[in-house]
């Protein structure tokens, strides 16, 4: 029996529906968004972005305090990366780098990167491959009075990950202090409609 296009195309778009509304969370759904963060700390999103005809990768960095106002925003090319965990593991280490010499005294990191955030969180010495970047990342992290790390969506990391992609244009750095590429432009707006 041959079903019509038109009818087969019905049915799937029904039995996707069905699966989602099974597959849906229970209770109040979490924000996929930038949240700004509490009075007095300062937001860093990083993200990084591999470029593999290139044999490259990218790392977005930008710095946002309790009322969304960007402090910063870097882009960051890295030659010879090619390895989506190592270019998630930099993008933290390059932000720690970056805001160090700003002496900012408390300071939370969000990634997109759950398993990266965990590697960095836990007390356990890492086993990964990437060992010596995460024990990197954890000392820089203490030079700081108070610093944390935690996981946003991709969707609430959106200006960090455009900026990582917008590294493929660039040849080593780029920031922006007080204005940021047109690029992102709706990514910053859209995030500033707390």
């Amino acid at each position: 029996m041959v079903i019509p296009t038109l009818q087969a195309t019905e049915n799937a778009m029904s039995t996707h529906k069905a699966h989602l509304q099974v597959l849906a969370p229970q209770g109040p759904r979490r924000a996929c968004r930038w949240v700004p963060p509490e009075h007095g700390i300062l937001k860093l999103n990083v993200d990084g972005a591999v470029f593999a005809n290139q044999r490259s990768a990218g790392v977005g960095l930008i710095l946002r305090n309790a009322k969304a106002k960007i402090i910063f925003l870097a882009s960051k090319k890295e030659n010879k990366v090619n390895d989506p965990i190592e270019i998630e593991m930099l993008a933290i280490l390059r932000g720690l780098q970056f805001c160090f010499p700003l002496g900012i005294s408390h300071l939370v990191i969000e990634s997109d990167s759950f398993l990266m955030m965990n590697e960095v969180e836990s007390e356990n010495t890492s086993r990964s491959l990437h060992d010596n970047l995460v024990q990197q990342i954890k000392q820089l992290m203490l030079r700081f009075p108070i610093c944390s790390i935690q996981h946003n969506s991709h969707l609430g990391n959106g200006v960090a990950h455009g900026l990582a992609k917008f590294a493929w244009n660039i040849d080593d750095l780029i920031t922006w202090w007080g204005s940021y590429p047109k690029r992102i432009a709706q990514v910053i707006w859209s995030d500033s409609m707390l």
